[in-house]
């Protein structure tokens, strides 16, 4: 086999009883030189010993050097990433959130031959949405609208519809060097969400961001965005967002502002009414969520149809 670039994978964790899932998807790579790097920001236990013990045993040669870097604070998602991201040394970067597993042993080979085919900065895959346990898979991810809009590879009308909602996750997103040398880190002023605002300045500064039609990752429902954990700064963050990746860039401001204020509130309404669906597993309990939050059936149904959309 050719001498091989080295490449970085960094997966951030805080507390997560799956991380040795996701490293497990690493060190069964066909890819042969990979820098692996475990962020940890700040969980209750120190388990470098036990990473570093692990990969050790169970590598089969594909690991070029690892890193357990751990934070004594926890100093959320982005300054986790950046500084990981820092002392990383390959190219291209890969972040694989500690709850997600590569799809299968050559995602990287084919993930990093991409980026020599099409000399891109940025090059996203599709994301299989599973259950807990990562046995059953739900749908692939982007679908419908928005998987035809990347198909098209129009960065204009892309940037817009991601104005509107964020699509592009980053456990299916890796980005070249040059990338970070060109675009930057994600700013500072974020805390949890790393993806959304580097996704908008990509497509609105002229990166090249190109999408694969293959499944790089299984996706873990769940997380910090998904609907019955997010909080009051993630919330923040999303404001930021508005406020430096799009109120600037677009003609009528206080619109995108309703339309903000709006993705918020259903939010919180999708949030509480997973909280009250936990409070009791009867069928007429169930009614009566529905009934009060009438919104989130329409939203399932819709996702429901969508997800046929990704196979066309």
């Amino acid at each position: 086999m050719k001498n091989r670039p080295l490449i970085t994978v960094i997966i951030p964790c805080y507390n997560d009883p799956h991380l040795f899932e996701s490293i497990d998807s690493v060190l069964v790579q066909q890819y042969p030189a990979i820098e692996l790097i475990v962020a940890d920001d700040g969980s209750a236990e120190n388990r470098r010993d036990e990473v570093l013990s692990y990969v050790q045993q169970h590598q089969h040669g594909n690991i070029a050097s690892v890193q357990y870097r751990r934070s004594e604070t926890n100093q959320g998602t982005v300054q986790n990433i950046n500084q990981a991201i820092d002392h990383s040394s390959g190219d291209p970067i890969f972040t694989l959130a500690s709850d997600d597993v590569l799809y299968d042993e050559k995602v990287l080979e084919d993930w990093v031959n991409a980026f020599e085919e099409s000399n891109a900065h940025v090059v996203v895959g599709w994301r299989s949405v599973c259950d807990e346990t990562l046995s059953r898979e739900y749908h692939l991810a982007p679908d419908g609208k928005q998987l035809r809009l990347l198909r098209q590879g129009n960065p204009k009308k892309i940037w817009k519809e991601l104005c509107r909602d964020n699509f592009l996750f980053g456990c299916a997103t890796a980005r070249s060097r040059k990338c970070v040398e060109e675009y930057g880190a994600v700013p500072s002023c974020y805390r949890l969400i790393e993806d959304y605002p580097m996704n908008l300045r990509w497509y609105r500064m002229g990166a090249r961001v190109m999408f694969m039609e293959r499944t790089v990752v299984k996706h873990r429902k769940g997380g910090t965005s998904a609907a019955n954990n997010v909080s009051d700064v993630y919330h923040q963050d999303t404001r930021e967002i508005y406020r430096q990746e799009v109120f600037p860039y677009v003609r009528f401001p206080f619109l995108w502002n309703i339309h903000m204020n709006k993705r918020i509130r259903q939010r919180n309404r999708e949030r509480d009414y997973l909280m009250m669906r936990r409070k009791n597993p009867s069928f007429a309990w169930n009614v009566l969520c529905h009934l009060r939050y009438p919104e989130i059936i329409v939203k399932y149904i819709k996702s429901h149809y969508r997800m046929h959309d990704s196979s066309q």
